[in-house]
């Protein structure tokens, strides 16, 4: 029952969005030629105000410096930065989706507790990062003024002390296990908004939807790919830590991908005149 209602409200969603949901303003029939003409002309136009902040070192260690935009798809497909950030990407949802998926079988298995038990502490790391996100995109965009590799750097480090943490405190109490896991979930979470940014500053408006559908789909493979290979981590040695250890390699590999990105400047944004 619950599919079938779950499955009908993601139809009656689709419809609705095809129904009313354009891509450009041209192709709306609530937007006159002269009001579409006027967002267009009056679109920003991106320049070089000279007046970024410096962050000194900080803007060494992310490589903040100027790149040139990517203009077409081959370049797109053709730039480390973005095949980089799939990586990265693939690799933080290789954890996140493992964590969701085989936590609950180590609360039960492992530790011991009871399935109502095992919920509520399963649910932490996505309380954990409905906030760390959230904060996540104030960091990226008001603290770091738009520098996307800080938050991203982060989630790599954070989240990977946060599995070690778990392997080397092996009777872990339950309200500890509880925090370890908000925390996971946390810093997991603040560098999400800036993996899906970050390509906004390589690309322009045209090439921006190819590059973030490439990032998006290699990503996801992550989530897919992940429960199979702790599964199998598992069914090999049945070792929980081992599978923590697993996600704190990934967390490493992650954050050493990361360093090798350039961090393209944010440019300022005016508007043209009619």
């Amino acid at each position: 029952m619950d599919f079938t209602l779950c499955t009908l409200r993601d139809h009656r969603a689709f419809l609705t969005n095809q129904r009313i949901g354009r891509t450009k303003p041209e192709d709306s029939p609530n937007v006159s030629e002269a009001e579409a003409r006027y967002i267009r002309e009056s679109e920003a136009i991106q320049v070089n105000s000279g007046k970024e902040k410096s962050f000194g070192w900080l803007d060494k260690f992310i490589r903040y410096q100027k790149v040139a935009p990517l203009t077409t798809f081959k370049s797109v497909f053709a730039s480390w930065n973005i095949w980089g950030n799939i990586l990265t990407y693939f690799l933080m949802n290789s954890v996140i989706y493992g964590i969701l998926t085989w936590v609950p079988s180590y609360l039960v298995n492992a530790k011991g507790y009871s399935f109502m038990k095992m919920g509520f502490i399963a649910s932490m790391p996505a309380v954990g990062g409905l906030l760390g996100a959230i904060l996540g995109g104030f960091l990226s965009d008001k603290v770091f003024e738009k520098r996307r590799k800080p938050t991203m750097l982060i989630t790599a480090t954070a989240a990977a002390d946060m599995m070690f943490v778990i392997i080397n405190i092996p009777d872990i109490t339950e309200r500890l296990l509880l925090s370890v896991l908000g925390l996971a979930g946390f810093f997991l979470n603040i560098g999400w908004p800036a993996f899906t940014a970050y390509p906004m500053g390589l690309t322009t408006r045209d090439t921006y939807p190819v590059a973030i559908a490439t990032v998006n789909s290699g990503g996801n493979l992550g989530g897919f790919f992940s429960p199979m290979i702790v599964g199998a981590i598992l069914d090999t040695t049945n070792s929980y830590n081992l599978v923590f250890g697993y996600f704190g390699f990934l967390l490493i590999l992650e954050f050493l991908i990361i360093l090798s990105l350039k961090e393209p400047i944010q440019h300022e944004y005016k508007t043209s005149q009619t």
